[in-house]
């Protein structure tokens, strides 16, 4: 397992912030994207960032884009026990385990002031 702190906790004003790449190690095979839930600003029907990761095959010269990503919604939200999740997490399978030259890179794009801290888990 490894675990790449691709952007740190802090606020980040509106605006694009770009990360990677990041080598992912051979044999891992899947990658889990978690962005922790601190005080989201908005209500919680209002979008507030799009958060997505692009894979590439082969070493960077191309890449498969949005191979994984997911919307944050901002407000407080609840689980089905009614605790406030902590953290948005989303993961996908990544394919040809054994090859050396898997990358991934990505993106934070918000539309109001967040504070959060974004890490990538390959497993």
């Amino acid at each position: 397992m490894a675990t790449f702190i691709a952007l740190t906790l802090k606020n980040y004003p509106s605006g694009t912030r770009i990360f990677g790449p990041f080598s992912i190690p051979v044999g891992l095979s899947k990658i889990v994207l978690e962005a922790l839930r601190n005080d989201w600003p908005g209500n919680i029907n209002t979008d507030i960032f799009d958060l997505q990761i692009d894979l590439s095959l082969d070493d960077g010269a191309t890449w498969i884009n949005r191979f994984l990503g997911f919307t944050g919604i901002g407000g407080n939200a609840l689980d089905e026990l009614g605790q406030t999740l902590v953290s948005e997490i989303a993961g996908r399978n990544i394919i040809e385990p054994n090859n050396p030259n898997r990358q991934f890179k990505g993106f934070l794009k918000n539309y109001l002031t967040l504070k959060t801290q974004i890490r990538a888990t390959v497993e």
